[in-house]
């Protein structure tokens, strides 16, 4: 029996613009994954990063400067 290969994901990779969130092809760019200790093709996508905070029941970070003032 053949096995798929295992998709190597990366921490960034739930909040990158690319990611799709589907099972068969998490990355549109990196079908296979990425290879290296961090991905060139990054782009931070702030909706997703806001959507996992919610999701997950997280307060928003508050910068260090703010909260001095």
């Amino acid at each position: 029996m053949i096995k798929p290969k295992r998709f190597r994901r990366l921490p960034e990779c739930d909040t990158c613009l690319f990611y799709t969130g589907d099972l068969m092809q998490l990355c549109p760019i990196h079908p296979e994954g990425c290879q290296a200790q961090s991905c060139l093709d990054y782009r931070h996508d702030i909706r997703a990063e806001l959507y996992w905070q919610e999701f997950l029941g997280l307060e928003p970070l508050v910068e260090e400067e703010e909260e001095q003032a």
